[in-house]
């Protein structure tokens, strides 16, 4: 009786430790209200008033929370105020890469439908390029010798301790938002990186969560380079598949799958060249550049209906698509361009993703993916792996990667086209969220809300009662093709 006694009080302190630390660390935070980023400008704002339909703020965090070492972080924040009178709880986003800016999405969210009923707040995660230090690599394009370590070595004799930017990390950011802006339970929106977050937060801190949105789901428990080959494939597949299903874009390109691997047979032997409008200066891309581009552009939910378009204006040898690249089209995006932090995707990735990961056994792949596609993104998986030992930080915690099981409602929506983030990893992570409620899109690909307007649809009606059975008919519409003439 003594022992177990003994036993229970241990327990007691422990949580009380943990429990202190999570509270000193809060404590630590503060909130203040504070002029926008400047990057805010470029974005249309005439029809936003400042102080009245948004403001902006800086969080303010420990950079590492189990040393207390006194540097902090500060993490910019904008809230967009509902649009209409509303007690619903406000949302919380998180984006994805991981690396992205949430205010590098000011346009989708500021347009929003889901505005209507919600306060909309925008924070940027540690590291990313509106945060004070940021994990920015200025390195990848002076061309200096050894540009990972070059920029590693940057940052630590700047003070930061690039081992403190993780996930786990991230998360108490998250919480330390919630506590320190005074808000509600939240909804939690995350896209991509921003679902491992969020999901992250569900488990570290619950009460900070009223319900949580995954749209194109990372659970921790996926290895994105493990799945990176098949994944790409399954995407690509996809594409001409839902092409073929429809008989006028069949019609259209009859023969557009078979065009598109002889060409990429002849751009391995014979690179391309387009010339870039004003300069006479050349681009020469080869496969492994149309490889990666295709699989950019398969992210795009809104630009998929035009891809079998594209592709056959490529092969046919009109490079008049690269115009946008090089700022020689009108139809260009507006708003800001806020660049992916690359010292924070190595950060996390080489912490949480690639020490448990084997690099012969990715580069294999499963046997189902075409040369075609494989060889090309084989030699950017090694370039990431390599970084790795440059970036030099320690592996994760092996828990770090078991599945999260909570009671939490949460919504999943998964893509047809996704080439990063596959369905059957939302179906996983669906497996221990029994309050779950998971939705696949024939017309989605990568991150769907504010794209498609089913999906904004259907996580409205969520968010307003996230343990009601949702109607999803809506998201086995299929795509209506943009086709020539």
């Amino acid at each position: 009786m003594t022992r177990v006694f003994s036993v229970r009080v241990l327990i007691l302190l422990c949580w009380c430790y943990v429990l202190g630390i999570s509270t000193i660390a809060a404590q630590q935070s503060s909130y203040r209200s504070a002029d926008c980023p400047e990057e805010v400008s470029l974005f249309d704002m005439s029809a936003e008033t400042a102080g009245e339909t948004y403001e902006c703020g800086v969080l303010t965090v420990p950079q590492n929370r189990q040393t207390f070492d006194g540097r902090t972080i500060r993490l910019p924040v904008l809230t967009l105020k509902a649009s209409g009178a509303t007690d619903q709880a406000p949302i919380v986003y998180l984006s994805g890469g991981p690396g992205g800016s949430a205010i590098a999405e000011l346009d989708f969210w500021r347009t929003s439908p889901l505005r209507l009923f919600h306060d909309i707040i925008l924070i940027e995660q540690r590291g990313t390029a509106l945060t004070t230090p940021n994990l920015l690599c200025s390195e990848f394009q002076q061309y200096v010798n050894l540009p990972v370590k070059s920029c590693a070595e940057r940052l630590r004799s700047a003070g930061v301790e690039l081992a403190a930017y993780n996930t786990r990390e991230n998360a108490a950011d998250i919480h330390d938002l919630v506590v320190q802006m005074g808000l509600p339970p939240v909804n939690l929106i995350g896209i991509s990186y921003g679902t491992r977050l969020g999901s992250a937060v569900m488990r570290d801190y619950p009460e900070t969560i009223r319900a949580l949105v995954l749209d194109s789901v990372y659970p921790v428990q996926a290895s994105v380079y493990d799945g990176r080959l098949p994944a790409a494939q399954r995407s690509i597949d996809a594409l001409f598949a839902a092409c073929y299903e429809d008989a006028a874009c069949q019609a259209a390109f009859p023969d557009l799958e078979d065009d598109f691997y002889i060409w990429l047979a002849r751009l391995n032997n014979s690179p391309a060249a387009y010339e870039i409008p004003f300069t006479g200066q050349s681009f020469y891309f080869d496969d492994a550049v149309l490889i990666d581009m295709l699989i950019q552009w398969l992210y795009d939910t809104q630009g998929i209906p035009s891809l079998p378009a594209t592709l056959s204006q490529l092969i046919e040898g009109d490079y008049s698509v690269f115009d946008a690249y090089f700022g020689y089209s009108e139809d260009l995006p507006t708003g800001a361009y806020i660049p992916l932090s690359d010292g924070l995707y190595m950060s996390i990735q080489c912490q949480e993703e690639i020490p448990s990961d084997h690099i012969e056994s990715i580069l294999r792949g499963d046997g189902q993916v075409r040369v075609e596609v494989a060889e090309p993104l084989r030699h950017s998986l090694r370039g990431q792996f390599a970084s790795c030992i440059e970036w030099d930080v320690p592996p994760a915690n092996l828990d770090a990667h078991q599945p999260i099981v909570s009671d939490m409602p949460v919504l999943l929506l998964s893509g047809r086209f996704d080439p990063i983030t596959p369905p059957e990893w939302a179906q996983s992570a669906a497996e221990t969220l029994p309050n779950s409620q998971y939705v696949f899109f024939e017309s989605g690909a990568h991150g769907m809300i504010n794209r498609l307007d089913c999906a904004t649809a259907i996580t409205m009606r969520f968010l307003r009662d996230p343990l009601a059975p949702l109607d999803t008919t809506c998201a086995g519409q299929k795509l209506t093709w943009s086709l020539p003439g």
